[in-house]
């Protein structure tokens, strides 16, 4: 009943719900749409996109990303999750129509570690309070230079995880503890 709520909107038979959100996209890509369909994944790679791609400016990514984002907001979707070259054209494109955008990046993809020290200068420069998130980290010195690059945070799969506790020298000097533990008096 009414009572029980703060405010009751009639939508006049419509649905009210929370906006959408993109966890993962590239969203200047809008280029590539029906590009190419016939071919399997590393052929459309590699012989559609990536010869494209190598030939995109900033400011084709600025009005891809531009146009992605406009559809975005007008199918419901507030915020995403880009992870796409050229940040800053992005980051452009997202204040310009106004929606949420987290900048993602992999250390393997477009530029690696470099992309996220450039992120980081952005933000820096600019004054901009956010957190950096490296995804796809796929080895233990990801995990390192992620650091060292800025990031706050780090999606690190569990196999990276165990390389980084399990290290020879790691084993070595735990095996030596332990031998010199045994000799300890009245433990």
């Amino acid at each position: 009943s009414a009572e029980n709520y703060d405010k009751e909107v009639d939508c006049d038979g419509n649905l009210l719900m929370p906006s959408l959100k993109d966890a993962h996209t590239h969203t200047a890509m809008t280029f590539a749409r029906s590009l190419a369909d016939e071919y399997e994944l590393n052929d459309w790679l590699f012989k559609a996109i990536f010869p494209r791609e190598a030939k995109l400016t900033a400011e084709h990514v600025y009005w891809f990303t531009l146009l992605g984002f406009a559809e975005n907001i007008m199918s419901g979707t507030t915020a995403c999750f880009d992870m796409y070259m050229f940040p800053e054209a992005v980051a452009k494109a997202a204040v310009d129509i106004g929606i949420r955008n987290v900048f993602c990046g992999s250390p393997n993809d477009f530029g690696g570690m470099d992309l996220i020290e450039e992120i980081a200068d952005i933000f820096s420069v600019q004054g901009i309070k956010t957190e950096i998130i490296a995804a796809s980290i796929r080895n233990p010195i990801h995990v390192v230079d992620a650091a060292r690059a800025g990031c706050d945070i780090a999606t690190v799969p569990m196999g990276v995880i165990r390389q980084m506790i399990k290290h020879p020298l790691t084993d070595n000097g735990i095996e030596r503890f332990l031998k010199d533990w045994e000799t300890v008096p009245n433990k």
